[in-house]
């Protein structure tokens, strides 16, 4: 499964996350630097 999967998988998985994400943060009120930070 693994290897077959295309490399464009990941990239698009993590983007659908980061975007979920910041979504879910205007939403909820947090700030950008406040969530994005602890992540980097």
């Amino acid at each position: 499964m693994l290897e077959t999967t295309a490399w464009w998988v990941w990239p698009v998985i993590l983007f659908v996350f980061t975007f979920l994400l910041g979504i879910l943060a205007v939403m909820a009120g947090v700030g950008g630097g406040v969530l994005f930070v602890p992540l980097v």
